[in-house]
């Protein structure tokens, strides 16, 4: 007689609503991983662009002038050795008072459909260099073994090739002419010079006009034992930066005006120094890092801002997918995975609008028309595939609401990350409100399928 079989092993069933959940999520999990490539190349596309703009604008930049910085001017004297009449050693003298007024008027060259902001500055430098003989003497150099009639009185400046316009130097009253180099100064790179007449029972007082033409900043150097500077622009977006900060700013919307005033104790150099080697490049270098100025900025880069937008581009298509995923939960819906990936190809394609409008009209308008663009083709889109004006006008609202908070993150320098992560919270807040029950409700809608 035959051993009855053993009976069969339990069998664990998977509730239906269970597998129904994890397929759904799997496919729209997988659908936004696969929008991650078009997003990728967009970003290569950005990059490109971004490449060619710097190109281009380095390109004008380097026919008007970069960043300039005024260092001077001084006053150079040569002074016999005592011991060696036939040697020269040439000491430097910074004004005892320097005044330096500067008026920008910036500009907007262009290169193509490429902008760059760029200025011209009107600077005058006025002051005196003192008692020259007598500061000499308490440098340690002997009065009496001057060479007076050899001075010479140099501007260094950075970039040499944004001067243009008259050049005017007036001393002790004189128009004095000008000459291109800094004379025995060289190491200091280019800019301009003068030989003056020095008289010891005067003091030695300047009036240096000039005009520079530069792009980015414009920088001064406190080489005045008591410097007093006082930069003014129609521009409306400065930003004031270097060692020292201005003790007063007005800013508003027909300009700015900054003035700064620095002691000669604010300072690490002396003020008259001899031309030794390493002591020219021990004052050079710390001159060159005690200067202070203003930067014309144009806003917000626009290239800057779409590729800042393009971060975001996740949480769209997690927050329309969440959005479907819930339709389908709630009403029984069911969209086809080729619905998923048609609105997520929208949703890239905004991106690259942005992207190819922005470097015609500007950031602000390109935002205006891409987004009204994604939102009008995503909303009939929706209509068509949700079954409900109500529904579609529903998605709708959420990504024009979405696309308008974006822009302003977008806009907010300093508080996009406050902005940013309050809006993530939000949405977070409304995804865990709408999925509480989500659950329970497909159970239902799994059980009346099977009945």
């Amino acid at each position: 007689m035959d051993s009855p079989l053993p009976p069969p092993l339990p069998v664990e069933t998977v509730p239906l609503w269970r597998s129904i959940i994890a397929n759904r999520l799997v496919m729209i999990g997988l659908i936004a991983a696969t929008m991650m490539a078009p997003l990728r190349l967009i970003h290569g596309t950005l990059t490109d662009r971004s490449d060619r703009h710097d190109a281009a604008i380095q390109e004008v930049t380097e026919s008007w002038g970069g960043d300039q910085a005024l260092q001077g001017p001084w006053l150079l004297v040569p002074v016999k050795d005592g011991r060696q009449p036939t040697v020269v050693r040439w000491w430097a003298l910074g004004p005892e008072r320097l005044d330096v007024t500067a008026v920008m008027a910036p500009k907007v060259l262009q290169r193509g459909i490429h902008e760059a902001q760029v200025y011209s500055a009107a600077v005058e430098f006025s002051g005196t260099f003192g008692w020259v003989g007598a500061r000499l003497e308490a440098a340690g150099a002997s009065g009496d073994s001057v060479r007076w009639e050899d001075a010479r009185v140099v501007l260094p400046v950075s970039e040499p090739r944004g001067l243009r316009g008259p050049q005017a130097l007036i001393w002790e009253g004189t128009d004095v002419s000008l000459s291109p180099g800094l004379s025995v100064l060289n190491s200091w790179g280019g800019g301009m010079h003068a030989v003056v007449a020095l008289d010891t029972r005067e003091e030695a007082k300047f009036v240096w006009k000039t005009r520079i033409d530069g792009s980015g900043n414009l920088r001064v150097a406190p080489v005045g034992d008591e410097t007093a500077v006082m930069i003014r622009s129609s521009a409306t977006d400065p930003r004031f930066e270097g060692v020292f900060l201005p003790e007063t700013r007005e800013v508003g919307p027909d300009g700015f005006a900054a003035e700064w005033r620095v002691g000669r104790l604010a300072r690490t150099w002396a003020s008259v120094w001899p031309l030794a080697t390493n002591e020219a490049e021990r004052v050079r270098e710390a001159v060159a890092a005690s200067g202070f100025g203003v930067t014309l900025l144009a806003g917000v880069d626009d290239y800057r801002a779409v590729e800042r937008a393009i971060k975001y581009g996740v949480l769209f298509l997690v927050t329309v997918f969440a959005t479907f995923f819930l339709f389908e939960a709630w009403s029984g819906l069911t969209l086809h995975g080729l619905n998923y990936l048609m609105v997520g190809a929208a949703l890239c394609l905004f991106f690259l609008g942005l992207l190819a409008l922005s470097e015609v009209v500007g950031f602000g308008w390109a935002y205006g028309i891409a987004a009204g663009a994604a939102v009008a083709l995503v909303g009939f889109y929706c209509r068509a595939i949700l079954g409900s004006g109500r529904r579609s006008g529903f998605v709708t609202l959420l990504l024009g609401g979405i696309y308008g908070y974006l822009y302003l993150v977008l806009r907010l320098e300093d508080y996009s990350l406050v902005a940013g992560t309050a809006a993530l919270f939000g949405l977070l807040a409304g995804a865990m409100y709408a999925t509480r029950r989500v659950g329970r409700r497909i159970g239902a809608v799994s059980e009346e399928v099977v009945a």
